[in-house]
C-alpha cells in the first residue's frame, strides 16, 4: 500500500478538487465546501461528542491538551465509530495529496467546543516553524457540527498568509489582536473548511453562547510525527472497521503487531 493506491481505493483522483478549489488553496490557503455532512450526521456527532465529554469532563482532550473554556475530545476515532465519516471526505483527502504529495498520513483528530465567553485564540499556524512557500507539512480542516456565525466563536483566517514564509509572531506584537486582513469563516453546519495549516488562523470569542462543536482532522507528511501516535491508542474496534486504505493513512497495524 502507498498513498496513491490508498486514494484510489477511497475514490479520490485528480478531478476531485475543482479548479476554483485549487486556486483558492494556492492563493488564499483555504476553501469551504458546504453540505459535506447531512443534518442527521451532524446531530449524531454532536450528541456523541456531548456524551463522551460528559464522562471525560475537564480531562477531555488529555491525549493532546486540555483548554480552559473550550471542552475538547481527542482520540475520538478509538472511542466511537460515530466520527468515522470524517475520514472519507474526498476534497480533504485530495487537498492533502495536492499539498503534501507524494505521501501523507493522519496527523490528528480532535473536537473543540468554545464555551460562552471563551474560545479566543492567538493567530497561529499549525507547524512549529516558518516554512517557505510550497514547503508545506500539514493540512488541517474544520468540520462543522454546528454553524459558524459571526458571534459564536467562528474561526478567523488571514488569506494568503501561508505564502509569507512567516508566522504571526514574526510580524505581530500581539497575535491575540485582530489582523487587518483577517476574515471570519461563516458557514452552516455540515460544512468543511479545508486549510493549508500554515495559513494563519485562530478561534474567536463565543459572544452569543451558541454551541460551535467542530472537528479538526489534520494530515501531515508521512515522516512527520502524529499529534499523538495512533498505534499507541489503537483499539481492536477501530482496526477491524477500517479498510486497508484507512489503516495505511492512520498508520496503524494489527494489535498483534504492536
Amino acid at each position: 500500500m502507498d498513498t496513491k493506491q490508498a486514494l484510489v481505493e477511497l475514490g479520490v483522483d485528480k478531478h476531485t478538487l475543482t479548479t476554483c478549489q485549487r486556486q483558492a488553496l494556492d492563493e488564499d490557503g483555504f476553501f469551504i465546501v458546504e453540505g459535506i455532512l447531512s443534518e442527521e450526521s451532524c446531530s449524531r456527532m454532536r450528541n456523541r461528542f456531548d456524551q463522551i465529554q460528559q464522562v471525560e469532563g475537564k480531562r477531555g482532550g488529555w491525549e493532546v491538551h486540555t483548554e480552559l473554556g473550550a471542552p475538547r475530545l481527542s482520540n475520538g476515532l478509538n472511542k466511537t465509530a460515530e466520527f468515522d465519516d470524517c475520514l472519507y471526505i474526498k476534497p480533504l483527502l485530495a487537498t492533502a495529496f495536492h499539498l503534501l504529495q507524494p505521501s501523507f498520513k493522519v496527523h490528528g483528530f480532535n473536537i473543540r467546543d468554545a464555551s460562552p465567553g471563551f474560545g479566543h485564540q492567538r493567530l497561529h499556524s499549525d507547524y512549529g516553524r516558518a516554512v517557505k512557500m510550497g514547503d508545506y507539512h500539514i493540512v488541517n480542516s474544520l468540520i462543522l457540527f454546528d454553524p459558524f456565525t459571526s458571534d459564536n466563536g467562528a474561526a478567523r483566517v488571514v488569506p494568503g498568509s501561508h505564502r509569507s514564509g512567516l508566522r504571526p509572531e514574526d510580524v505581530m506584537s500581539n497575535p491575540l489582536e485582530a489582523h487587518q486582513d483577517e476574515v471570519y469563516v461563516i458557514a452552516p453546519a455540515g460544512s468543511i473548511v479545508i486549510l493549508n495549516a500554515h495559513t494563519w488562523h485562530g478561534g474567536t470569542l463565543n459572544v452569543s453562547g451558541a454551541r460551535r462543536r467542530v472537528a479538526h482532522l489534520s494530515y501531515c507528511l508521512r515522516h512527520e510525527q502524529q499529534q499523538f501516535i495512533q498505534q499507541d491508542f489503537l483499539t481492536s474496534s477501530l482496526y477491524e472497521r477500517m479498510p486497508p486504505a484507512q489503516r495505511y493513512l492512520l498508520q496503524i497495524t494489527s494489535l498483534n503487531d504492536s
